[in-house]
């Protein structure tokens, strides 16, 4: 918000700033961290517009009553990693069975189960490993374990981490390139 508002100001100070520094190295990977978070925010976009989708032809096939205001609901659930397609799928597991009985929570079921597998295991994966090249297999890995280390805080870590960890890794890669590249060849000498 800051650098929204103070753009100019904050351009300049960065340009001022020694790149290989300490304060130079901690503002671009606080970058990083910003970067991080508008990726997540996109591709979190991105898999709450498909939930919704999808998710409103069935509501209409059904006959939940309010289709149209429990798209924006199933929207603005898919936000939340993981869990919200869970919440918004009892939300409308509710109203199934109140609209067709058991027939509609079977429907309901199987829409919440197949969509959780597809936002889960395809959709996050393949649009994560766009921004930080590892396999899909990583990516559901690190979102247990981040599960596991901070709960439901850690479905939303788990990726800005990895993204920050893999820009982090990328520089550091490039900047070790360059020194190898620089340095002067001995006759003889055996380089790494």
């Amino acid at each position: 918000m800051v650098y929204t508002l103070e753009r100019s100001d904050m351009n300049e100070f960065k340009q001022g700033l020694e790149p290989t520094s300490l304060l130079g190295t901690l503002l671009r990977w606080v970058g990083f961290v910003a970067d991080a978070a508008s990726v997540t925010l996109q591709f979190q976009v991105i898999v709450s517009a498909c939930n919704a989708v999808l998710t409103y032809p069935v509501m209409l096939v059904v006959g939940i009553p309010n289709a149209t205001a429990l798209l924006f609901m199933v929207f603005f659930s898919g936000m939340v990693p993981v869990v919200g397609n869970f919440v918004a799928g009892a939300v409308l597991t509710m109203l199934a069975y109140q609209t067709k009985g058991w027939g509609g929570v079977v429907v309901f079921q199987i829409l919440t189960l197949v969509l959780h597998k597809v936002e889960s295991y395809y959709l996050n994966p393949r649009l994560a490993a766009r921004h930080v090249h590892l396999p899909g297999f990583v990516l559901i890995v690190s979102l247990i374990l981040w599960e596991h280390i901070a709960g439901f805080v850690g479905l939303f870590l788990s990726f800005p981490f990895l993204y920050v960890c893999m820009r982090i890794r990328s520089e550091m890669k490039a900047e070790h390139e360059l020194e190898v590249a620089a340095a002067p060849i001995v006759e003889g000498a055996i380089t790494p």
